[in-house]
C-alpha cells in the first residue's frame, strides 16, 4: 500500500480492522473520468441487495437514489484527479431502494476516500464510510447544507424526490 499502488493487501488491512462492509472501491478511468463501482461491500444495506451484486461495473451517478448517486460521483472524480486523500463528515438525504415512495432518510457517516493507482490508466478511489449518531442527530445538522467537493467537511441534504 505504499507510494498508493493499489494491491492486495489493501483488501486484507480492511478485512482485518472488520471494515470491508463498509467499503467501497470505485474505479475512474480517463478520458471520460467517469466512476465506476468495482467492489461494494455488504454493509451499504441501503442500496438493496440486488445493487451490491448487479452495481459492479454501473455508474456511481445510477445509484438506487440518482440525487445522491449524481452528488457523491463528483467526490470520487475530484479525489482520483487530485490524486489526494479526502476525509469528510457527511450528512445525507437517501432514499433506499426497499423504500420507493417514502420520504428519504437522514443519515449521517464518516468518509475517508483514498486514491490508488493501477496497472492500467484507470485509478481506483477506496471509501470506507463508519455510520454516525441517529437520524435526529443529522437533521439538527441538515441546516448546514453544502454541495462544494472541495470543502473538507460535507454536509448534503438532496433535493425530495
Amino acid at each position: 500500500m505504499t507510494f498508493a499502488h493499489f494491491d492486495p493487501s489493501f483488501i486484507s488491512l480492511t478485512v482485518r480492522q472488520q471494515l470491508l462492509p463498509l467499503t467501497a472501491i470505485v474505479g475512474v478511468k480517463p478520458p471520460t473520468n467517469e466512476p465506476v463501482f468495482r467492489f461494494i461491500g455488504d454493509g451499504h444495506r441501503w442500496v438493496g441487495t440486488q445493487y451490491r451484486v448487479n452495481g459492479l461495473g454501473e455508474k456511481v451517478e445510477n445509484l438506487p437514489d440518482r440525487d445522491y448517486g449524481g452528488w457523491v460521483a463528483e467526490f470520487y472524480r475530484s479525489v482520483a484527479s487530485s490524486g489526494q486523500p479526502r476525509y469528510d463528515v457527511v450528512t445525507a438525504a437517501m432514499q433506499y431502494e426497499d423504500e420507493a415512495g417514502k420520504p428519504r432518510r437522514l443519515v449521517r457517516y464518516e468518509r475517508l476516500m483514498l486514491p490508488w493507482k493501477t496497472p492500467s490508466d484507470e485509478i481506483f478511489v477506496s471509501s470506507c464510510a463508519i455510520p454516525l449518531g441517529t437520524a435526529a442527530d443529522a437533521e439538527a445538522e441538515a441546516s448546514f447544507q453544502s454541495r462544494d467537493p472541495e470543502r473538507s467537511v460535507v454536509k448534503y441534504f438532496a433535493r425530495s424526490s
